[in-house]
């Protein structure tokens, strides 16, 4: 298996997992199975496959985010790896996802 940074896939990446679950990379992206915060069913941290996560863009992250189970019966969405936090910072989210 090829490591997350072999396939391209760096920490602070947007990703969408096989389950069409959105993340962030917050590290380990010398493995094959990089650590994920995820937003889907729960709100979680966890690895997955690198071979089976797609890179997308913010505004991709943003549009999917939203649809996603967790975020929107507002069960517990506030980033808390540290690439998540400061990327929801950057996308102007911190305070909605606070709400949630």
């Amino acid at each position: 298996m090829k490591t997350a940074k072999a396939l391209g896939i760096l920490k602070g990446q947007y990703v969408v997992t096989n389950m069409g679950f959105v993340g962030i990379v917050e590290q380990q992206v010398n493995t094959a199975t990089p650590m994920l915060e995820v937003w889907g069913l729960e709100h979680e941290m966890g690895s997955a496959y690198a071979e089976e996560l797609v890179q997308i863009s913010a505004t991709q992250f943003l549009d999917l985010l939203r649809q996603q189970p967790c975020w929107l019966q507002n069960r517990g969405c506030k980033p808390y790896g540290k690439e998540s936090i400061r990327l929801f910072k950057a996308l102007g989210i911190e305070e909605e996802s606070k709400a949630r």
